[in-house]
């Protein structure tokens, strides 16, 4: 229903952050749900013998995880552990951010290794985030049928196909969904470590008075970062010397 020519992306780009295909003429967004929740969704996707997450535990050893939640969940929040999780996730755990979290981030950013590295405590990584953040829109996924309809209808109707917008939105379907199972309590001491190294979605998406913190005014799209510019020109250039190189290895 969207009007715009469609920006193709390899399907290995999935879940992965923009780095060296980013395009200042896009306009960039992206979802974000419940920490809780995206939590036991984990879990219940790896009971389903799903996922990288089941596949990283299973290569250590470690499945008797999914018989117990809490133990699970223990497991997932010690920074310790936070190499099994990869996406660059053990650089910065040691600050205090929770995997849901930096996953949130690492998905809005342009290089975001490069980017989140200045950072020095959990706060910091929260305002580099706001100076940096390439998206324009965020929108919670309990919400999202509405929150798009009203991005295609009132924030920029012009892109969208008005007639063909609705029907759109009801016949989308839902992808990677998990059973339900039992019931999963999270005890109240892990709810509150969960809380706290969820500090980003809790307080920008899932505040206690229900809204959702205003969006940074500017995004990171506009900004120049010669840093930044400096590591993606020297990435480029060990690429294009290895390229170069590759032959001679051969011989």
């Amino acid at each position: 229903c969207c009007s715009l020519p469609r920006v193709q992306h390899t399907k290995d780009m999935k879940h992965h952050p923009v780095r060296n295909h980013y395009r200042r003429d896009c306009m960039y967004f992206s979802t974000v749900r419940h920490p809780l929740d995206l939590y036991r969704s984990l879990f219940r996707y790896g009971r389903d013998a799903r996922g990288i997450t089941w596949k990283r535990l299973g290569q250590q050893g470690r499945l008797d995880l999914y018989n117990s939640y809490p133990r699970w969940l223990e497991f997932v929040l010690d920074e310790a552990n936070a190499p099994i999780f990869k996406e660059d996730y053990e650089k910065f755990a040691h600050l205090g951010v929770g995997l849901m979290s930096f996953r949130a981030m690492r998905i809005t950013l342009q290089h975001p290794v490069t980017i989140l590295k200045r950072a020095k405590s959990h706060d910091d990584l929260i305002r580099v985030w706001e100076q940096r953040n390439i998206a324009a829109h965020i929108f919670r996924q309990e919400e999202l049928n509405s929150s798009l309809y009203q991005f295609a209808t009132q924030i920029v109707p012009e892109y969208f196909h008005q007639d063909r917008v609705q029907a759109f939105l009801h016949r989308s379907e839902r992808i990677n969904t998990t059973g339900q199972g039992e019931k999963l309590t999270t005890p109240r001491e892990l709810k509150l470590r969960i809380e706290a190294r969820e500090k980003f979605l809790f307080e920008r998406f899932y505040r206690q008075d229900g809204k959702v913190a205003p969006m940074p005014a500017e995004p990171a799209r506009r900004f120049s970062d010669p840093l930044l510019s400096f590591h993606i020109l020297k990435r480029q250039l060990r690429l294009e010397l290895g390229r170069m190189l590759a032959p001679l290895r051969h011989r």
